[in-house]
């Protein structure tokens, strides 16, 4: 019986897919949470690179 767990334990068939994973969430989380908490600064800021290129080209 402690022979299989300890081969089971050893087994590393698979942790490759597993961090790519956990990696993936991460950087998923993070970028959520960066758009959460900047999403309107960062709306304002591309707001305001639209409207000057709006005006630049006459369309005002």
């Amino acid at each position: 019986m402690t022979e299989e767990a300890l081969k089971l334990l050893s087994e590393e068939e698979g942790q490759d897919l597993i961090e790519w994973a956990l990696l993936a969430s991460f950087i998923a989380i993070v970028a959520v949470v960066t758009l959460y908490l900047f999403g309107d600064p960062l709306l304002g800021i591309y707001q305001g690179v639209l409207d000057r290129l709006i005006f630049v080209n006459g369309y005002l």
